[in-house]
């Protein structure tokens, strides 16, 4: 008896799929960010609790529970929701994957090779773009915030590209100014990062690889070789 074939999934499902990926990766930064963020700003309190939450809050996931339980009563639904967000990215992340990897293995049992090109031209385009918006709000920031304090240093390094808010985080005044410094670099070379892996795969599309190809001719009063060389 033949088994039958697995129903290919429809264009409109593999649309879900991609855009639960792309969701649940969006919310999982951003959730991890601003936690961030609410963290370093309950560090910056003169409440032994709020710095002890804050502390605890730093940590992906797992620190925003333990920070609703350390946390003042009025400040513990700002760790709920950073708990709740959190987990909730990294579910539909996992989801979109799992079904995202379901439809690729099906591609791949039939022969089906997507090369990607699209994928690619959006992901250079999203990194180059991303990075100089996270470079153009943290110049910002410093133009803004920081630039008339009484220590320079933090704002004048912060306004370099990619390393400047790493460099920069040691003289920051609070630890939000810290958070933001760290948190522009990590933005700006993780999305650098991603541009120049999708400019590697555009160029490897679009590259014509050179091979030979040798044919021999024989007849009765002559042998021969015809070689052709492409570019």
């Amino acid at each position: 008896m033949q088994t039958p074939s697995p129903i290919a999934p429809t264009r409109e499902e593999r649309n879900y799929a991609t855009g639960t990926l792309v969701a649940g990766l969006a919310i999982t930064t951003v959730s991890l960010g601003v936690g961030g963020l609410v963290s370093a700003h309950h560090l910056d309190s003169a409440d032994p609790r709020r710095r002890s939450a804050g502390r605890a809050g730093a940590i992906p996931l797992v620190g925003p529970i333990v920070g609703t339980r350390r946390a003042p009563p009025k400040q513990k639904i700002d760790f709920a929701l950073m708990a709740a967000y959190q987990w909730s990215g990294v579910a539909i992340l996992a989801g979109g994957a799992v079904w995202t990897g379901t439809h690729r293995r099906f591609d791949r049992a039939r022969g089906v090779e997507s090369d990607g090109e699209a994928t690619s031209q959006v992901l250079l385009a999203g990194g180059l773009l991303g990075s100089a918006l996270a470079y153009g709000v943290t110049f910002g920031i410093a133009q803004r915030s920081y630039d008339r304090s009484e220590d320079g240093r933090f704002a004048s390094r912060l306004r370099l590209p990619v390393v400047g808010g790493v460099w920069a985080a040691r003289d920051a005044p609070t630890h939000v100014a810290g958070y933001i410094g760290v948190a522009s670099s990590i933005a700006q070379v993780g999305l650098l990062t991603v541009a120049g892996v999708a400019l590697a795969q555009v160029l490897r599309r679009r590259r014509n690889p050179r091979s030979l190809s040798v044919v021999p001719i024989a007849s009765r009063s002559a042998a021969q070789l015809t070689a052709t060389m492409r570019f």
